[in-house]
């Protein structure tokens, strides 16, 4: 009945398919057959509903991009930033805001942290690029981590409001953009299939970024909410 309850009270909120999505992937049992804790049932909510959103944000950049192909064409280092991130940013404060009470700002921190990125790279000097094997994949591995830390510095402003232990967010977007890249070079899949290659990037990322924030939510500090942020019940550390 528990369960019930809480799926029909997901399903009757304001991210609907999404958050339907996300608990038909929530496990409903452990090893032996016996229930999951809250806690634990919780963690595998926050997971799924992060990773299928995700997905959903790749979606919209593919439908932006093949329904106006001009996008394509474009390269103006402040642009591409907006394009990528908007609609990823977007998908995760609509699942954010299920959970805690972030400020819609959120949905412009990724686009930030791209031009951060964007402005660092280009600070590089092209003979700095000559010294280091730029096409080897561990190089790579390695700047794209570099890349994931730096892309999730604005969002990390946002969750050291509200998280004692935000700092764990720079970990997790370092360790998915890293190893998403790194897995597509290392196995050519970049080669093979574009499209299937950043699908398995946003999944990587989305499982260790996902991880990290069902972590961290438990984690969460009594602080009062931004008064920008979602307008729906505030989460209250217990105890």
């Amino acid at each position: 009945m528990g369960v019930a309850r809480s799926r029909a009270r997901v399903c009757d909120g304001s991210l609907g398919a999404l958050a339907c999505l996300a608990s038909a992937w929530e496990p409903q049992s452990m090893k032996g057959g016996q229930a999951m804790s809250p806690r634990h049932r919780e963690a595998a909510g926050v997971l799924a509903s992060w990773v299928v959103g995700h997905l959903l944000g790749w979606a919209m950049l593919c439908a932006l991009v093949a329904g106006l192909p001009v996008v394509k064409s474009v390269s103006s280092v402040n642009v591409v930033p907006l394009i990528i991130g908007v609609p990823f940013g977007l998908a995760q404060w609509l699942v954010l805001r299920r959970f805690t009470g972030l400020s819609p700002l959120w949905v412009l921190a990724l686009p930030i942290g791209w031009l951060l990125c964007s402005a660092m790279l280009a600070a590089i000097p092209q003979s700095s690029w000559q010294i280091v094997d730029d096409e080897s994949p561990v190089t790579l591995t390695v700047i794209y981590m570099v890349m994931g830390a730096v892309v999730a510095l604005p969002q990390w402003v946002l969750l050291r409001r509200r998280f004692a232990r935000a700092g764990t967010w720079l970990l997790g977007s370092s360790a998915g953009l890293g190893l998403g890249f790194g897995l597509v070079l290392a196995t050519g899949l970049i080669q093979q299939s574009e499209l299937g290659a950043y699908t398995v990037v946003v999944l990587v990322y989305g499982l260790a970024t996902g991880s990290i924030l069902s972590w961290l939510l438990p984690h969460e500090a009594r602080r009062p909410i931004d008064p920008t942020g979602s307008s729906g019940s505030l989460r209250k550390a217990a105890g």
